[in-house]
C-alpha cells in the first residue's frame, strides 16, 4: 500500500502476523526514468523559476478538467509568459476539443499524446497542475511542485493529506489556480523541498529486495536457502551482528572495528533501497552456513562478493558451500559474466581455498600498509 502516511497499525486485523507489510509512499512503483533523472529535476530546482508549466489531468480526462483549466489559465496576465504542455492520452474522448481549444487561445501551447518519457518532461517543467491520482508520485519524485484538483472521490483522502503538510497546493476548483499560480514564486521551493521527501523512486527496488530470498541446490545440498537481510526476523538479525562482530570475523574485515546496534539497523536500512548491493544470510535445514555479500552489483556484466562461515557452528565445509551458493547466484540468477574478491595477501588458507574454487589473482594493491589480492573467476 503505498498511500502517503499510511500506518501498518491499518492492517492489523486484516491480515496474519506472519505478513511483511509494506508501507506508505517509500514504495510507491515508479518506472526506472524517475529514478535515474532525479536527481538532475531536484538540481534544477534549487532556483525556481516559472516558465515552463505542464498541465496532465489524467490520460482520459472523461470531465474535461483540460479545457476548464486552459480557458481559466487564458485570464490571467501571467499565461503570456508561460510555455505550456499539455498531456492526454490518445483516447481521451475530449483530445480534438483541446487541441483546437488550444489553437484558439493566446498562449503558448503544446498538446502532446501518449507521452513516453515523462520524467524528462518533468525535469524541464517548473510548476504542473494536475489531478490527484498516481502521478502524485512521479511529480513527488521529480520534486516538482503542484497545484492539484481532486477528479475522483477516491483521491480525496491523499490529496487532503498532502496538502495539509504544504506538499503540494490543493484547489477546490479551476477557478482558484490563477491566483495560485500567480503567487507561486512564494511556494515553489518549499513545496518542491517537501515533495522530494515524500517518494524517492526508490519504491520499486525496495519492494524487489523485499521479495528477494533465494534457494540454491547443490549436489548432496539440495534447497539451500539464501536469506536476504532485509527479510531476517530479529533472532537471525541479531545472528547476523554476532557473525559480524566476532573476533576471527573481523580479523580479516577492512573495518575491524566493533558494529554497533544502532549501526546495524541503519546498513539493514540502506540495503532495503540499494541496487548494487545484497547482503544474505545462508541456511541449509537448521544450520546457518554464514553470509554472502554482494557488492558493486552490474547485472550481466560483474559483481564483487565476500563471504564468512558462521563462527558459531562445527558444519563441516561451511566455506565450500558458501562460495558455490555465492558462484551459481551470481553466473545463474545475476548473469554476470565475472565475479571479483579482495583478500588480505597474508591470509594463505583463504587465497588457497579461492584457487581451488576457480579464482584467478588480477592484482595486488596496497590498503593501509597491507596488501590486497584482487582475485577474479569468470564464468565457463
Amino acid at each position: 500500500d503505498q498511500t502517503y502516511n499510511k500506518s501498518k497499525s491499518s492492517y492489523k486485523k486484516l491480515v496474519p502476523p506472519r505478513c511483511k507489510l509494506l508501507i506508505g509512499s517509500k514504495y510507491a512503483l515508479l518506472r526506472s526514468e524517475f529514478t535515474e533523472l532525479r536527481s538532475k529535476s531536484l538540481r534544477s530546482r534549487i532556483k525556481p523559476k516559472l516558465k515552463n508549466l505542464l498541465i496532465n489531468m489524467g490520460g482520459i480526462d472523461k470531465s474535461n478538467h483540460t479545457s476548464s483549466v486552459l480557458t481559466h489559465l487564458s485570464e490571467s496576465e501571467l499565461s503570456s509568459g508561460l510555455n505550456i504542455s499539455v498531456v492526454m492520452g490518445s483516447n481521451s474522448p475530449f483530445l480534438d476539443e483541446v487541441k483546437s481549444l488550444a489553437d484558439k487561445l493566446p498562449m503558448n501551447i503544446q498538446i502532446l499524446e501518449n507521452v513516453k518519457k515523462m520524467a524528462e518532461l518533468m525535469v524541464s517543467s517548473d510548476i504542473a497542475i494536475g489531478a490527484s491520482g498516481t502521478t502524485t508520485w512521479e511529480r513527488c519524485c521529480m520534486g516538482l511542485p503542484a497545484i492539484q484538483i481532486v477528479t475522483a472521490s477516491n483521491q480525496k483522502s491523499l490529496a487532503d493529506n498532502l496538502a495539509k503538510k504544504n506538499i503540494i497546493k490543493l484547489v477546490r476548483n479551476v477557478e482558484e489556480i490563477n491566483g495560485t499560480l500567480e503567487n507561486a514564486n512564494k511556494w515553489m521551493k518549499a513545496s518542491s523541498d517537501l515533495a522530494s521527501q515524500v517518494c524517492d523512486g526508490k519504491g520499486s527496488t525496495r519492494t524487489f529486495n523485499n521479495l528477494c530470498d533465494h534457494e540454491v541446490s547443490l549436489e548432496h545440498y539440495e534447497d539451500i536457502k539464501m536469506c536476504n537481510y532485509i527479510n531476517l526476523n530479529k533472532d537471525d538479525l541479531a545472528l547476523t551482528l554476532r557473525m559480524r562482530n566476532h573476533e576471527s570475523i573481523r580479523y580479516w574485515m577492512h573495518n575491524k572495528n566493533i558494529i554497533s546496534e544502532e549501526e546495524h539497523e541503519n546498513f539493514i536500512s540502506n540495503l532495503e533501497s540499494s541496487t548494487t548491493e545484497r547482503y544474505f544470510l545462508i541456511k541449509f535445514k537448521k544450520t546457518v552456513l554464514g553470509s554472502i555479500s554482494f557488492t558493486k552489483i552490474k547485472p550481466n556484466v560483474s559483481i564483487d562478493f565476500g563471504i564468512y562461515s558462521n563462527p558459531f557452528s562445527d558444519q563441516p565445509g561451511s566455506g565450500r558451500l558458501l562460495e558455490e551458493v555465492a558462484s551459481k547466484y551470481a553466473f545463474e540468477q545475476l548473469n554476470v559474466k565475472e565475479i571479483s574478491l579482495q583478500v588480505y595477501e597474508d591470509n594463505k588458507r583463504a587465497i588457497d581455498f579461492y584457487f581451488k574454487s576457480g579464482f584467478k589473482t588480477q592484482e595486488i594493491k596496497e590498503f593501509e600498509g597491507k596488501n590486497i589480492v584482487n582475485m577474479i573467476k569468470r564464468a565457463n
